[in-house]
């Protein structure tokens, strides 16, 4: 890999880098001639069972009331122990796990406004309570692993009064 490329990925910046191209790809396909296509991935049901008990979701509604959590939290161990990121100091894995699990609203939230395009009724008015639900779980869950989270490890400098910055340098105005 380039060095060039290997140093852009070692910053906390790389992470939202690469969620800005995904969104921007995202939304070019979505507004393409092939957006049928677009619509046909996310609409894409899969279903967890045991027996005759399952739960079936289209994909849209697995990455946003779960999977946004173990896929970020398992992007942020990749790009550690591979070398092409870091934990902030002062960051613990419990506080990447919380962080991933408020990531949810976000997300919700984006479905919310979207699910509003749907003529008035039965449909829209269950779809407005599951992302509500589902904000609001995600909120929670977020904040009670931060607590915790937080409760477990020591402080940073920067967090305990330090002169100095994250990079260990002087703080500048």
């Amino acid at each position: 890999m380039p060095r060039v490329v290997r140093k852009l990925l070692g910053t906390e910046a790389a992470g939202g880098i690469v969620l800005l191209v995904a969104a921007v790809v995202a939304l070019a396909w979505a507004n393409s001639p092939w957006h049928d296509a677009y619509d046909t991935v996310w609409g894409t049901e899969l279903s967890v069972g045991v027996g005759r008990f399952a739960l079936v979701e289209d994909l849209r509604h697995w990455v946003n009331d779960g999977l946004m959590v173990v896929g970020i939290s398992a992007a942020s161990w990749v790009a550690v122990r591979t070398g092409l990121g870091r934990l902030p100091e002062g960051a613990s894995w419990p506080m990447v796990i919380g962080i991933a699990a408020t990531s949810g609203i976000g997300f919700t939230v984006s479905l919310f406004i979207t699910e509003l395009a749907f003529v008035p009724g039965p449909l829209q008015e269950s779809a407005k309570i599951g992302v509500l639900g589902a904000s609001t779980l995600a909120a929670v869950v977020g904040i009670v692993v931060l607590l915790r989270a937080c409760s477990r490890s020591e402080p940073s400098p920067v967090a305990a009064g330090s002169p100095s910055g994250i990079d260990g340098g002087p703080v500048r105005p």
